[in-house]
């Protein structure tokens, strides 16, 4: 995925404000720290003792389901991309820009699913 990811951003818009300065695609990655900086405390201090009370498991979940549902929510970052990457298309095909090396459209759009992946 993080490859995709990348790929996809090489393809929009790198450019923050008004200013000369881009951001490299890669470094959109961060957004996956910080989702894991912001869940892990809700996590911890909301969900497990939720899980722990219907589960009746010491830790929430087992190793098993927290694998199992990392994957499920993999497949809502996936559709983010696919669905910004339809949007992208779209904007190629409107404004018939084959030929250009990046579409108008911000990379910051690619953060929704860097959140999810983390």
């Amino acid at each position: 995925m993080g490859n995709l990811f990348v790929l996809q951003g090489e393809q929009m818009d790198k450019y923050v404000g008004i200013s000369n300065f881009q951001i490299p695609s890669a470094s959109l990655s961060i957004f996956d720290t910080l989702s894991v900086i912001f869940w892990v405390p809700v996590y911890d201090r909301i969900i497990v003792p939720v899980a722990r009370k219907y589960t009746g498991h010491e830790n929430g979940f087992t190793q098993l389901q927290r694998m199992g549902i990392g994957l499920f929510i993999s497949i809502f970052s996936m559709v983010s991309a696919a669905i910004l990457e339809l949007k992208r298309l779209e904007m190629v095909r409107r404004h018939n820009s084959y030929e250009l090396k990046t579409v108008p459209l911000s990379i910051f759009w690619q953060a929704p699913q860097y959140f999810l992946i983390g």
